[in-house]
């Protein structure tokens, strides 16, 4: 059975995998999330990460895996922790999540697309005044 805060772990778990969907599309404003988690993460499995070589004291349960092969694992976290806070960070300093609309610049479908809507703003143009005349009463230069 698992022991200690197995509750935490499991919502770690799914708030990472919930911000790596929100991050594959594209919605950067959960990256200083991601690093905050990250930090308080990275700061917990350094504390616990010695912790595990010491497990040779009387009391503590016999875990499925050796100590020190769970003491490892733990510190191995922390650099991980870092990596995502520098990967983050630096995401989110890009601004990613921003397009900007370019044109001029010799792209086909811009331009055509452009072309379009002119075309089709100068034919609804034409129908109105052409509908404008219709209504007028005739007026003679007599």
């Amino acid at each position: 059975m698992l022991q200690g805060a197995q509750i935490g772990a499991i919502a770690y778990v799914i708030l990472y995998v919930l911000m790596a969907f929100f991050v594959v599309r594209w919605n950067r404003g959960v990256l200083p999330v991601a690093a905050a988690l990250a930090v308080l993460f990275g700061v917990v499995a350094a504390v616990a990460g010695p912790a595990w070589f010491e497990r040779d004291k009387s009391g503590f349960e016999e875990a499925l895996l050796p100590a020190g092969i769970l003491g490892l694992l733990t510190l191995i976290i922390v650099p991980v922790q870092l990596l995502l806070i520098a990967f983050a960070m630096r995401g989110f300093s890009q601004e990613w999540n921003v397009e900007v609309e370019t044109g001029g610049d010799g792209d086909d479908e811009y331009d055509e697309a452009a072309e379009e809507r002119r075309r089709l703003a100068e034919e609804r143009r034409a129908a109105k005044d052409e509908l404008a005349a219709k209504d007028r009463p005739f007026v003679s230069d007599q």
